[in-house]
């Protein structure tokens, strides 16, 4: 919680402290979860100009795994694994994200099926 309301602090003085953002991020979203406040964290780092791939790839997928394993909010991650996809496709994390696209609709459709 001190390390929370240190970078809170640092980011009050500089909002565009990238690193200490994405900190505050992690820190929300895994010991605290509260996750809903990690992905907002996230989306400005996402929405802050010139920001490279690699790093908005990154944080795209952090917010698809939260999304399914802290929030298990399959639609969302869906959402957030297309956006993947459509926005780096070639890419390694391109192809992991629709491998768990793939996943998870192999599982929904095991899940509406009848079992016998």
């Amino acid at each position: 919680v001190a390390l929370i309301n240190q970078l809170s602090e640092s980011l009050t003085r500089n909002p565009q402290n990238i690193s200490d953002r994405e900190k505050l991020a992690r820190l929300l979203a895994e010991p605290l979860g509260k996750v809903e406040l990690a992905v907002e964290q996230i989306e400005l780092l996402l929405g802050m100009g010139n920001q490279p791939d690699v790093k908005r790839v990154e944080w795209l997928t952090l917010i698809a795994g939260w999304q399914l394993q802290l929030l298990n909010d399959e639609v969302a991650a869906m959402k957030t694994l297309t956006k993947i996809v459509a926005e780096f496709p070639a890419t390694p994390q391109a192809f992991a994200a629709q491998r768990r696209l793939n996943l998870i609709k192999a599982d929904i459709a095991a899940r509406k099926s009848p079992r016998g």
